[in-house]
């Protein structure tokens, strides 16, 4: 199998880290200077962009056939995801973290 970088997955990590600072930033300084209610969204918005981050490093689609991918999740394992219908794996140039000692 080939191994090439997943450029694509760089990205939406990239879009999906900025938009969900965006958003918790966002609200908490609303909440901060206008209501503090504001909490609310900001604590909202902050779980769900730590579940999509979740949904995001164990998923990817195929940059080649958009097919969807998973990945073996295998502590101190580069962050890869193998496209069998392509014969690529995709390689984000990331380890996954091993437990602490």
């Amino acid at each position: 199998m080939k191994r090439l970088p997943a450029k694509t997955w760089k990205r939406r990590h990239f879009a999906c880290d900025f938009t969900g600072a965006l958003f918790i930033f966002g609200f908490a300084f609303a909440g901060a200077h206008a209501n503090h209610w504001w909490f609310l969204p900001s604590l909202i918005a902050g779980i769900a962009t730590f579940t999509l981050k979740r949904i995001h490093f164990r998923r990817s689609r195929c940059e080649k056939c958009g097919a969807t991918l998973k990945r073996a999740m295998k502590d101190n394992s580069r962050i890869s995801f193998a496209c069998k219908r392509c014969r690529i794996i995709w390689d984000t140039g990331l380890v996954q973290d091993g437990p602490p000692a």
